[in-house]
């Protein structure tokens, strides 16, 4: 996955007063990257947020998604960037004397 990829956390038993009290965290550590969601949405006990675009993207990295209740860090689950879902590609393609060129 890239930046802007829609991310879905799914708790157990999550309660409405509890909501307020979580936060998400992205984290790189090889290059100490770290970038805190501030804005997410929740539904019952689904809560989905936007992932950041990575700055590194020179390859594919591998990064934690970290959640915290009330500051504290209660589960982590790693998240691995793509760069080419980050960038748009022009495909050239000949046939015979004509070109086709795709956006993708």
């Amino acid at each position: 996955m890239g930046g802007n990829q829609l991310l879905t956390v799914v708790f157990t038993g999550l309660k409405a007063q509890d909501r307020g009290k979580l936060s998400f965290e992205i984290a790189e550590p090889m290059t100490g990257w770290k970038f805190k969601i501030t804005e997410f949405n929740s539904v019952g006990n689904t809560i989905c947020f936007s992932m950041p675009g990575f700055p590194h993207t020179l390859k594919n990295t591998l990064t934690s998604v970290i959640v915290y209740y009330q500051g504290a860090a209660i589960y982590e689950s790693p998240f691995l960037y793509v760069p080419v879902l980050d960038r748009m590609y022009i495909l050239f393609y000949s046939f015979s004397n004509s070109s086709i060129v795709i956006f993708i």
